[in-house]
């Protein structure tokens, strides 16, 4: 089934589907926000839980259906439905709607909570067991990103204002054996010939980072930069523990 275009369209066909990596999909018996489905996705070195629309995505009764979990909500009907990396992208009149089949940890929600003037981060959403499963977003107009010495220094300066922003939400999150498990694991695979830092320890500090960020990603409004794609998504959730530095929302700080 395919949440966006109705029963006759398989997932596998869809943009945000990892094809290469999928061994199979199952049902859930996992309870499911009004208006989805529970599945599980199985990868070949782990399983995700997968929540799919129930009806079309273009549906106007399915999406008055629905009522945000936190911040605002969206009004109008639904203008169109896109397919892409993360799920499915639906305008409205006045507000943009990211589907997210897959999340790990809520992340969007997390960026939006930063109140970062950087970023086009969600106003309001959907959240099931800590993932996010809809994500609100003003419409606005932007315009693609000049790859010039100019607006490159502006990214970085964007991108410098909102690392400042996260430097607030430092955390001693206990996920040392976690870090040093994927150091233990990184450093053989290079053939580093040194440790690449001392052990992380219980005193370790943490704190959030976008996780998606690129150039591909900034973009200009009203003479600013603004960082996009602030969620986690499957990219995220898919990829595997062992290698990932995000056991919780933390990133260890050097």
């Amino acid at each position: 089934m395919d949440g966006a275009f109705g029963p006759v369209v398989e997932i596998e066909s869809e943009t945000w589907f990892p094809s290469a990596a999928v061994k199979s999909v199952t049902d859930s018996s996992d309870p499911a926000p009004l208006g989805f489905s529970s599945h599980v996705l199985h990868v070949r070195w782990d399983s995700l839980p997968m929540l799919l629309p129930d009806d079309d995505l273009k549906s106007v009764e399915w999406w008055n259906a629905q009522s945000a979990t936190w911040g605002e909500w969206l009004s109008g009907k639904p203008q169109s439905v896109q397919s892409n990396s993360s799920g499915w992208t639906v305008e409205f009149d006045h507000h943009v709607a990211q589907v997210l089949p897959i999340d790990e940890d809520g992340h969007g929600r997390r960026l939006a909570q930063l109140n970062s003037k950087e970023l086009h981060a969600a106003i309001g959403g959907v959240q099931h067991e800590g993932r996010d499963v809809i994500l609100v977003f003003e419409k606005i107009n932007f315009e693609p990103l000049p790859l010039d010495a100019k607006h490159l220094q502006m990214a970085g300066e964007s991108l410098g204002r909102f690392h400042i922003a996260c430097g607030g939400n430092i955390a001693t999150p206990n996920d040392e054996r976690a870090w040093n498990q994927r150091l233990e694991i990184l450093e053989p695979r290079t053939r580093s010939a040194t440790k690449w830092r001392a052990p992380h320890s219980a005193d370790t500090q943490g704190t959030i980072t976008h996780r998606n960020f690129s150039l591909e990603q900034c973009f200009i409004h009203d003479g600013n930069i603004l960082i996009g794609r602030c969620w986690g998504g499957i990219q995220n959730a898919y990829f595997p523990k062992h290698l990932s530095c995000l056991p919780s929302e933390m990133l260890p700080l050097p």
